[in-house]
């Protein structure tokens, strides 16, 4: 029902902020509001919703694929994602799980670019048995959650492409996360 509104509503209205729109329009069929815009990224837009979860309305169909292929799926390392949407071809969406950002990882992974950069290798490829320099404890601990994050990932069929601090966070259990993920399959 709110598809059908939400299509005449955009048809009507050309000078809105569509996937505001969408992200409210969802929001209301999943018995919740939009509490709260939380960024944007190249392809797409975050909003916090009412019971504490996130929307994402993207245009990367890579991202919506990955994401599907996780739905339902509880990881340890990846942000739970309970459902997805296709609004139109070109916009999709995404509900998850919201995960904490910590100002602590981008220091972490700085120190693991670093390594990774000397040892001539993707930070989830470093070998802890020949380290060029020392590595804090938290930043062992955050490649163990990326090398998780992306095994997991894995084990869906897909291939993590989009690893970087800012789309890495918190669980409520203290674990390092992904999120804002797309397939490179």
């Amino acid at each position: 029902m709110y598809r059908i509104l939400l299509a005449i509503f955009l048809a009507s209205n050309k000078n809105n902020n569509n996937m505001q729109k969408f992200a409210q329009c969802w929001a209301r069929e999943l018995g919740c509001s939009v509490k709260q815009f939380l960024g944007n990224g190249d392809n797409g837009e975050a909003f916090e919703l009412s019971d504490g979860s996130v929307i994402k309305i993207t245009l990367d169909a890579a991202e919506y694929e990955l994401c599907k292929g996780l739905v339902g799926c509880e990881n340890d390392n990846v942000a739970d994602i309970y459902q997805v949407i296709e609004f139109d071809e070109h916009t999709m969406g995404i509900w998850q799980e919201k995960l904490t950002l910590d100002p602590d990882i981008s220091h972490l992974f700085e120190e693991l670019e670093v390594e990774a950069m000397q040892q001539g290798c993707e930070i989830e490829a470093i070998d802890n048995d020949c380290l060029f320099g020392e590595i804090s404890f938290g930043a062992r601990d955050l490649l163990d959650a990326i090398v998780r994050a992306i095994q997991e990932i894995a084990c869906y069929g897909f291939d993590a492409g989009d690893v970087h601090f800012s789309n890495m966070g918190r669980k409520l259990s203290g674990e390092y996360a992904l999120f804002d993920q797309r397939s490179r399959r």
